[in-house]
């Protein structure tokens, strides 16, 4: 039975089975809607002839392709896996034959070229160790894809029902540059069933390095640091050892930077200042030192404190020896008052005594 039936092919946007009709055979679904040469594909479906035959054909411009033979259950379901035929891409119609009723029921199906193709590429530069976001479409569907770095293999992966694919899992990036010498390299996607791939260039840069002035200070001097190679127009965190400082910084178009931090309130020692992207986790590192930190400043602050504590005890004695002094001096100047009263008396009484003596001598002259 030849049925002649290409007027009745859908156009790309059909993508859907033809809604079942009130009787007669019907698609109830074709998966995938699209596929590559070789691939197998499943159309299903009701409304057939209780125990009947179904015939499935490919309607194209040399005329309609048997798919594949099934018998209807006694409801009347059906179901038939097919290959998708060696034929030229373009959209095609599924008919799906009742033999005992003559009825059909009408599907629309792509058969596309794999081609494995390379869409995305994010960034395109980056040091070793960085992650890279990669993917692209054309592949086998569900079939296995390789990609590579100048020959090297950098994540294996699977392509969607679709054809697509990608580098990522779960959110998270599976390709990660190598340790390779700066330079340009190619990225190539395998894809191994029809063996076709696809290649982009990439450039293998420095890592990321920084550079801080002063490279010593103390807590609270501001500093000044700048760094390269990490990925352009991408936030950075600075971070002070194990404390991420409050700096908002983004890499210019060539992945650099320049910005300031002020030295964090940390003891005095050897410490190492990091910059991070926050994009694929570039890191770079820096040596700095403290010169003068919080236990130098609470050791000069005892410090202060114990000559407070002498000063205050000096003053203290001195203050007590004046008052010695002052207590000594009271009483010699109490001894010297007696002193004077007691030569004073001596004094009187020798003038009392003179004069009885010169009245005994008057006296005995008369």
């Amino acid at each position: 039975m030849m049925l002649m039936l290409a007027s009745l092919a859908q156009p790309a946007s059909a993508q859907m089975a033809m809604p079942p009709p009130a009787q007669g055979i019907y698609v109830g679904g074709t998966s995938p809607w699209r596929g590559a040469p070789g691939m197998e594909v499943r159309v299903y479906g009701g409304g057939a002839t209780s125990d009947g035959a179904v015939v499935v054909l490919l309607d194209g411009s040399l005329g309609n392709i048997t798919l594949g033979r099934t018998v209807a259950d006694a409801e009347g379901n059906w179901e038939i896996t097919f290959t998708v035929p060696d034929i030229s891409p373009g959209y095609y119609t599924v008919l799906v034959v009742d033999d005992e009723a003559s009825s059909i029921a009408l599907s629309g199906f792509e058969v596309f070229e794999v081609q494995i193709r390379i869409y995305y590429l994010e960034p395109p530069s980056g040091p070793p160790g960085a992650f890279v976001a990669l993917s692209g479409d054309g592949a086998t569907p569900l079939g296995e894809v390789r990609v590579y770095l100048d020959g090297a293999s950098v994540a294996n992966l699977t392509a969607t029902d679709w054809g697509s694919w990608d580098t990522q899992r779960m959110g998270l990036p599976l390709f990660q540059v190598p340790d390779v010498e700066p330079g340009d390299y190619a990225i190539t996607a395998l894809d191994v069933t029809s063996n076709t791939t696809d290649t982009r260039m990439f450039t293998v840069t420095p890592p990321p390095t920084i550079h801080v002035s002063p490279q010593e200070a103390s807590i609270g001097s501001k500093v000044t640091v700048s760094g390269e190679s990490f990925t352009p127009w991408y936030g950075i965190n600075l971070i002070f050892e194990d404390q991420i400082l409050l700096v908002s910084i983004s890499a210019d178009e060539n992945g650099g930077f320049n910005s300031t931090f002020f030295v964090p309130v940390v003891n005095s020692g050897n410490y190492t200042v990091s910059a991070l992207g926050m994009f694929m986790g570039r890191l770079a590192n820096a040596s700095f030192r403290v010169t003068v930190g919080q236990d130098t400043l609470i050791d000069e602050m005892k410090d202060v404190q114990r000559a407070l504590n002498q000063t205050q005890a000096a003053a203290q004695s001195a203050s007590q020896a004046a008052s010695a002094a002052e207590d000594r001096a009271a009483r010699a100047e109490s001894m010297a008052g007696e002193a004077r009263t007691y030569a004073l008396a001596a004094m009187i009484f020798a003038v009392i005594a003179a004069a009885a003596s010169v009245a005994m001598l008057l006296r005995k002259r008369g």
